[in-house]
């Protein structure tokens, strides 16, 4: 026939333990001789897993949202560390330590959580400890200041970068044709955002050139190359001049006219003659005058 009873085993340490039964009813036919027992054992496990987070938590960029790392230690070897909240992961726990990367890539910025928990063999659950994260992915564009005129005979270059979040930036300069923005290679080493660029444009001939500059902010995210910012100038420091002959008709006309005009109607006419030769350059320019 079968039993039953309950035991209160909550004083007793953790370990193995043995329960022994004796059927009091079983027959005896020696004074002497003992009932056998029946006996079971048992491990008494109530203890709690223990599991850490490493105290060092950085913040979620563009550069680490896609591969972020949390670790810690941990208790029970070959058992898993339960990763939970905005993310469901897990990770072994092997020679007392575990880590995991993650990617928080579709998790938008701001703070959100991450909860680390760890069961053992038996059941028994750790505490809950939770990681508290910070995400800055925000898009950055440069401002650049005190750029060149769209035709400038500037030398010296002496321009300022600001924008929202931009404290530091990356920066290449030359030929309009030759100077690719969106490309990486070519740009300087990082320059913090209170140093204005001025490098010296003597070594460019006349021509267009191409400023691209890269932010970058403190939390380490930087500006898309794709959406660098460019300015785009032509550098002319070639002075227009003007060949006067007395071959001209008109000219000589004004130069050797034996009429009695003032002097003021000869310089009108001068200024005149000067508007329409400076016309006809390529790069048209217009001269006012009193007479």
């Amino acid at each position: 026939m079968n039993w039953s009873s309950a035991i209160n085993i909550s004083s007793l340490q953790d370990g193995e333990l043995t329960l022994c039964v004796i059927d009091s009813q079983g027959l005896i036919t020696d004074d002497t001789q003992l009932l056998k027992p029946a006996t079971v054992s048992w491990i008494k496990d109530t203890s709690q897993p223990v599991v850490t987070l490493s105290s060092q938590l950085v913040l979620v960029t563009q550069t680490n949202q896609s591969n972020y790392t949390l670790s810690g230690s941990c208790s029970e070897e070959n058992k898993d560390v339960i990763l939970s909240g905005v993310i469901d992961s897990s990770a072994l726990c092997t020679g007392g330590v575990w880590s995991s990367n993650i990617n928080l890539s579709s998790i938008l910025d701001g703070s959100f959580s991450v909860y680390i928990t760890m069961i053992d063999a038996v059941g028994n659950a750790s505490s809950e400890l939770f990681a508290s994260l910070s995400k800055d992915t925000r898009s950055l564009i440069a401002i650049l200041t005190n750029t060149p005129p769209i035709i400038s005979n500037e030398t010296v270059l002496n321009v300022g970068i600001s924008g929202t979040g931009i404290d530091s930036y990356f920066y290449k300069l030359g030929p309009d044709g030759s100077t690719n923005c969106t490309v990486a290679s070519g740009y300087s080493n990082e320059v913090t955002s209170s140093t204005a660029i001025t490098d010296s444009l003597l070594i460019f001939s006349d021509q267009n050139l191409k400023l691209c500059v890269i932010g970058k902010n403190s939390n380490g995210n930087v500006q898309s190359y794709s959406t660098a910012t460019t300015w785009i100038w032509a550098k002319d420091t070639n002075s227009p001049s003007i060949t006067l002959s007395n071959t001209d008709p008109y000219l000589s006309k004004l130069l050797f006219h034996q009429d009695k005009q003032s002097i003021c109607q000869w310089k009108l006419g001068f200024y005149k003659y000067l508007d329409s030769k400076l016309k006809q350059l390529p790069n048209s320019h217009t001269l006012n005058g009193n007479p």
